[in-house]
């Protein structure tokens, strides 16, 4: 949450103004066309509703800068084109003809300036303004008298060819039909400007290039702000070791036509891994494609199988991002264009291999292991106690017993009982020669160790022992 909320701040902190906005778009000082539309029927000269519409026009030409066109016609029954003085083209009011006409023939008037914007070169495009007291009522005669006429169906198609640089302006003087519908039909981007009151003309036509520049961007724009960006994995890896971070791409292309878009809280989700290399926050610019090599780190479990074995893993990467636009704000607040921009997630996958379970020297090197030990110990206690042979005779105040040594490593006898004390004697092999003797008492510690010569008596603890019979050695 906290991290949405810091991306909403980002986003809101890099909001771009209007004039930046219109500047980049090429609309704040390209040149423009207007034609204007004056309607000189005979109600245009009730309650100065022609006079009104004078003194506004007046103003705008004015205040349109000198280097955009403008082409004022007046119409009634026919259309007529006013003579503009380059120098001085506030004076053309003045030679604008009385309202005195019988009819408003609204179709012959459009399709007069449909003709004049067709050769338009206008860089910022151009715009049809009109300025009408009352419905279109063209003479019978008129090529335009019917709106399901072959005039006005061919002025129909040659207005949609200029949909995409032309605007249209209606302006009630009176009764709040402003010939919006006929204006509508030739040129889509259409917009009411004003109630009907003739005091509003003059603040209205003041401000119409700003209306002319938001409408113009507002028609560049209303594809954008329902795009976004789309995403590519160009050559994703294939059957690589998942034992080591594996590179790969995304591409990021942004889709609009002017928009710029800012993707915040970008990440790559990676399920049992991390991907890492994106930046949280991408800028794009209308049309940009920006490529950038991630790293993904896998964690794969590991299996209880014996032996070791390549296994294939499927991979799947998940690009996330929240989409907007420094544009936003004069978007929503000027031109009336709700952002919609579609969200960043984007998915991928690839198949990798990783060796999995358990190796056999695990399970085999720590046998061996024991096996060594066992084997050294034995060794060891083959060494202490190698094999003996020959006869040990024991004696003592005429008890006599004899012990054979052959092969044995080990013999061992009690102390006799005629001898008194309990204890016990333990015969062992030597590496060096003849056995040796240790005695035990049956209650103590073992006595130290006394070797056993040929042929020589060795008392041992009040008992005799003589060893016969050779060298104890190993077989």
């Amino acid at each position: 949450m906290i991290s949405l909320l810091t991306a909403a701040a980002l986003v809101l902190a890099a909001q771009t103004g209007s004039a930046e906005v219109y500047r980049d778009l090429g609309l704040a000082d390209a040149p423009a066309e207007f034609v204007v539309l004056v309607d000189t029927s005979a109600s245009m000269a009730t309650d100065h509703r022609y006079d009104s519409t004078r003194e506004a026009l007046r103003g705008l030409l004015n205040a349109l800068p000198a280097s955009d066109t403008v082409t004022v016609i007046t119409f009634d029954t026919d259309p007529h084109v006013v003579d503009l003085p380059p120098q001085n083209r506030p004076a053309a009011v003045d030679r604008m003809p009385p309202p005195i006409g019988e009819a408003t023939d609204t179709g012959k008037a459009i399709s007069l300036a449909v003709d004049i914007l067709k050769t338009s070169t206008a860089a910022g495009g151009g715009a049809i303004v009109m300025l009408t007291d009352g419905k279109t009522a063209p003479p019978n005669a008129s090529a335009y008298s019917s709106p399901d006429s072959a005039a006005w169906r061919d002025l129909v198609g040659r207005g949609r060819e200029l949909a995409d640089r032309v605007r249209g302006f209606t302006i009630p003087l009176a009764t709040g039909e402003s010939g919006k519908s006929q204006l509508r039909t030739v040129i889509p981007d259409t917009t009411v400007l004003g109630s009907g009151d003739p005091d509003q003309i003059g603040p209205l036509l003041e401000r119409l290039r700003v209306q002319f520049v938001r409408a113009s961007a507002a028609s560049k724009l209303r594809q954008d702000v329902t795009g976004g960006i789309d995403v590519a994995w160009p050559g994703l890896p294939q059957d690589v070791d998942l034992g080591e971070p594996v590179p790969f791409e995304v591409e990021l292309t942004s889709n609009t036509k002017y928009l710029p878009l800012i993707v915040t809280n970008t990440r790559v989700e990676l399920s049992g891994g991390t991907a890492t290399g994106l930046p949280d926050r991408i800028t794009l610019k209308p049309g940009e494609r920006r490529r950038f090599t991630l790293t993904a780190d896998v964690e794969v479990l590991g299996s209880t199988k014996v032996g070791r074995q390549r296994a294939d893993i499927d991979v799947r990467p998940r690009l996330v991002g929240t989409v907007d636009t420094p544009w936003r704000s004069v978007l929503e607040s000027e031109l009336d264009l709700p952002v919609l921009v579609r969200p960043l997630d984007a998915t991928t996958g690839w198949v990798g291999t990783k060796t999995v379970g358990i190796s056999l020297a695990l399970i085999w090197l720590p046998m061996l292991a024991v096996a060594v030990l066992v084997i050294a110990g034995y060794a060891r206690w083959h060494r202490r106690k190698p094999r003996m042979h020959g006869v040990l005779i024991a004696s003592y105040d005429g008890w006599r017993a004899a012990y054979r040594l052959d092969g044995k490593r080990e013999v061992r006898f009690a102390r006799p009982r005629v001898a008194g004390e309990r204890g016990e004697y333990a015969v062992t092999g030597t590496g060096g020669g003849p056995p040796q003797i240790v005695y035990t008492p049956h209650r103590g510690e073992p006595f130290e160790p006394r070797r056993c010569l040929v042929d020589d008596e060795l008392i041992v603890h009040g008992v005799s022992m003589l060893y016969r019979g050779g060298r104890s050695s190993d077989d």
